[in-house]
């Protein structure tokens, strides 16, 4: 739900995934199958360690601005993360045998307020260009 400098590629791939499911859900809910989207923040699994990759040269461009900082944020992540993810893996099963399964499963405290950060930014730019939104409808002949 959230995207970061310097992850753009990343971040296409997960925004994705959520509009595949978004439609998914809609889709297979008459067969009786659900979709559920597991948000998780940072967890100890080795993601911030192993599976990153950087240039080896970064360039000094980027030093000192969101992409920059993003990096920097990545390479000192390992090891500090503060997600269980066997706690993880204990909601996502609560989840799943829930009666009314979420659509977005939220993990961590990090991932919880980065989301709701975003959405207030949403809400505040939806406030601001309301009449714009709504000044687009076709004049009545």
């Amino acid at each position: 739900m959230v995207g970061f400098a310097g992850l753009a590629s990343y971040c296409a791939a997960k925004f994705a995934v959520e509009g595949l499911s978004l439609a998914l859900r809609q889709e297979l809910a008459p067969f009786g199958v659900g979709v559920m989207l597991v948000e998780p923040g940072s967890f100890r699994t080795g993601f911030a360690a192993v599976s990153k990759r950087h240039a080896r040269a970064p360039l000094a461009v980027y030093d000192g601005t969101p992409a920059g900082d993003s990096r920097d944020g990545l390479t000192g992540l390992a090891g500090r993360e503060r997600g269980d993810p066997a706690k993880a893996a204990t909601a996502i099963l609560r989840a799943i045998d829930a009666e009314v399964p979420p659509m977005h499963l939220i993990l961590g405290d990090d991932a919880l307020g980065l989301i709701r950060a975003h959405r207030a930014r949403v809400d505040e730019e939806i406030a601001t260009w309301k009449e714009t939104t709504l000044g687009t409808a076709l004049a009545e002949a």
